[in-house]
């Protein structure tokens, strides 16, 4: 087990969290092709290569000094130390050394085992486990001086971690991971869907593991067995080493080092200093560490590859709609030790409550009992006790309402993207609940007005980024159930009508596409929109040009099918055995892979649901015609009684500066209860529109809206109601 062996903390002050530098090139003193590297502390560490080099350094890789390994072929693949006298190391041709006067001299072990030694693991004095590439473990229980060997994998392994003596991963050629909780007796293979090569393990805990592979595959378990699958932004990865449960990195091709702070949900580049292929990476903490790779290189860093942050929300961090009385978790980094306090504000700051006086920093995740308060400009503080000065808060408001108040509109657990127009003051584009790249708004995308509530994402013919959506998100899809619901409108084939039209996929998952027309989609008297995958039954959905559709797919493992709906309507149950979807990314919405593929000139797609969850036919006939916006602009429900007529009230306080509410009653319709088509707009003095507030079918009821009026300049400014049967207008002024 790498363990981390030294714990020290630079003390920042938050003016300049972010100012300093990424990566610094050492001088290694050699162009040896480098494929391992080993720190005890700050000051002392190892570096191996090809043709058996080694070397040292006890001033922090300032200067190194070549050690007499006794391999004279092959590379060193991995270094393990369990104190500054005592390590290992492994490499080609069954080579395995150990050395107990800190790399001076080295011993020749013979486990026994044939094939090249890709990793050792030493998780405590006595204990030593060796992978091969003959798919055995080796493993002494007296140091080193007897061995045993089990067969894990018929495949190579090349990685392995044990974070305890009995505990252990192992993982290799093809994709295979396994794991072992009895010391290599037995080995469990896990699930990871993947034929990529796992070349990097790391495993701080014994139920916490991250596999990292070529083509941007990573992999982990946070209970030791449910794999997770992330989008590591398509680097060829080497190696991987978790310095928590949020904070990470992981190195591979043309020196790239990617970093997560969220415990792999999103990961981004760091700054490095070299084009070269770096091959392994070593942390002595949440800041300081190593990489080394190709030529001699060995980079440093001390400021977290230039993410030099204390501590950061992460969940939730603005724009997230909760419901009261739930239990959420609370997600936050953290690159400091002891213990943090947990607030919260349901008044954007006014006043704080606190949720824990004390708790661990480092654990990275708390179970919050929602308040029932119903609020847009709720907040998550955390505080250092060590030091008051060091804090974070979430960066925008987020939403709490009561639960049952919507009885059919739940949010999406998974994903949510709502393309609205921003550049005219309205709703904004939402991406929530944030498991894709984007939390707030999205921005840089064509859209068109008249479309499902307010605008949607538009179609290019292939023609540009602009007409399709990067979600940053590998497909990751229970295999229990789920349901994916979209909104889709101007349905046509595009230039070339042989050719799929992609409304949106991840070609590393199964396989995992949507489109309309091409292969299946193309029949002899309709065309059908396509979902498939691989090891999923063929979805075949037929739709007729001209007609506006809100399409959902429910899969549910213990019904053993896939059903569809049309519009709220069930169309359709197709058995389905259990079967999982989990790629490397990125899910496309818009396109497949490339903007060829991309939606026909002037289609539209919107509201884009993922649920981890089957939803009942009541959710999704009740929550189709309600996109995000209704609840984030802060439309809420006055009470329970049905006002006789419609009418809408003077906005208060008026003036106003920056916000007002604007009060409405929706009024019974000749058909009682039936919901009723409501738009509130706001108009400047020369009759623009600048915002929708409400675009949405409403029950008889009163409502209350909030209008942000931020960014917008003092003056008089008009809000107009309009139903079917009604129409109202009424003045305001915003004073700066």
């Amino acid at each position: 087990m790498k363990n981390i062996k030294l714990l020290f903390l630079i003390i920042l002050t938050a003016s300049n969290l972010y100012s300093q530098p990424g990566w610094q090139l050492l001088n290694s003193g050699t162009t040896t092709y480098l494929s391992s590297v080993y720190f005890n502390d700050t000051l002392t560490g190892y570096i191996g290569g090809n043709n058996g080099y080694l070397a040292k350094t006890t001033n922090g890789g300032i200067n190194w000094l070549t050690l007499t390994s006794g391999i004279v072929s092959g590379f060193v693949r991995d270094i393990e130390f369990i104190n500054y006298n005592t390590g290992y190391i492994c490499g080609d041709n069954a080579v395995l050394r150990k050395t107990t006067n800190g790399g001076i001299n080295w011993t020749v072990l013979s486990p026994g085992a044939s094939g090249t030694y890709y990793a050792v693991s030493a998780p405590n004095s006595q204990f030593v486990y060796v992978c091969t590439q003959n798919g055995a473990v080796v493993k002494s229980t007296d140091a080193g001086n007897t061995w045993n060997i089990f067969t894990a994998s018929a495949n190579s392994l090349l990685a392995m971690d044990f974070p305890s003596q009995d505990t252990g991963y192992a993982a290799g050629q093809g994709g295979v991971a396994y794991k072992t909780n009895n010391g290599g007796l037995n080995w469990i293979a896990l699930n990871v869907s993947t034929l990529n090569n796992f070349w990097g393990l790391h495993a701080p805990e014994n139920n916490f593991a991250f596999f990292a592979a070529n083509y941007g595959t990573i992999r982990s378990t946070s209970n030791g067995s449910y794999i997770n699958s992330h989008y590591a932004q398509g680097v060829n990865l080497e190696k991987i080493f978790m310095t928590g449960k949020m904070i990470g990195y992981a190195c591979g091709s043309n020196g790239q080092v990617i970093k997560t702070i969220d415990g792999g949900r999103i990961w981004n580049f760091t700054t490095t200093v070299t084009n070269e292929g770096l091959t392994d990476i070593f942390f002595l903490n949440h800041k300081t560490g190593y990489a080394v790779g190709a030529n001699g290189t060995v980079i440093k860093t001390s400021t977290g590859g230039g993410d030099n942050h204390q501590l950061k929300v992460i969940s939730p961090n603005g724009g997230e709609i909760w419901y009261g009385n739930t239990t959420r978790n609370i997600i936050w980094s953290s690159s400091i030790s002891g213990n943090i306090k947990l607030e919260y504000t349901f008044n954007n700051g006014s006043t704080w409550q606190t949720i824990i006086s004390s708790y661990p920093a480092s654990e990275g995740i708390y179970s919050w009992n929602v308040p029932g308060t119903w609020s847009s400009a709720y907040k998550i503080k955390i505080t250092s006790l060590d030091n008051s000065a060091m804090f974070d808060e979430s960066d925008k408001n987020f939403n709490v309402i009561p639960s049952g108040v919507y009885a059919y509109y739940f949010v999406p657990e998974i994903l949510y993207y709502k393309f609205n127009n921003v550049s005219s003051f309205s709703t904004p584009n939402y991406a929530l609940p944030g498991a894709g790249t984007y939390t707030g708004t999205i921005t840089g995308h064509t859209y068109s007005q008249s479309a499902f509530a307010d605008s949607a994402l538009t179609g290019g013919g292939g023609t540009g980024a602009d007409h399709c959506f990067n979600t940053g998100w590998a497909a990751d899809l229970p295999d229990t159930a789920w349901t994916i619901g979209f909104w889709i409108s101007n349905i046509n084939l595009g230039a070339t009508p042989t050719n799929p039209v992609y409304l949106f996929g991840d070609v590393t998952a199964n396989n995992f596409r949507c489109y309309y027309g091409g292969s299946g989609g193309m029949g002899t008297t309709d065309t059908a929109i396509m979902l498939r995958a691989t090891g999923m039954s063929d979805v075949r959905i037929p739709v007729v040009r001209g007609v506006n559709y809100f399409i959902h797919i429910v899969y549910s493992a213990s019904a053993g099918s896939i059903k569809t709906y049309r519009n709220g309507i069930l169309y359709q149950t197709i058995p389905q055995t259990p079967f999982r979807i989990i790629g490397n990314g990125p899910l496309y919405i818009g396109s497949h892979s490339t903007f060829a593929s991309s939606l026909s000139e002037n289609m539209k797609l919107d509201e884009f649901r993922l649920y981890n969850r089957a939803l009942s036919a009541n959710e999704i006939s009740g929550s189709r015609f309600y996109p995000l916006p209704f609840f984030m602009t802060g439309i809420k429900p006055i009470g329970t009684a049905v006002p006789e007529k419609f009418e809408l009230s003077q906005n208060y306080p008026n003036p106003f500066n920056p916000s007002t509410k604007i009060r409405f009653d929706i009024g019974k319709t000749e058909n009682g209860k039936q919901k009723t088509v409501t738009k509130l707009m706001i108009f400047d003095i020369t009759g623009r529109e600048i915002a929708t507030l409400v675009n949405e079918h409403l029950q008889p009821g009163s409502y209350e809206v909030t209008f942000d009026g931020s960014k917008l300049t003092s003056g008089v400014y008009y809000y107009r109601i309009k139903t079917n049967s009604f129409t109202d207008t009424k003045r305001m002024v915003l004073i700066k």
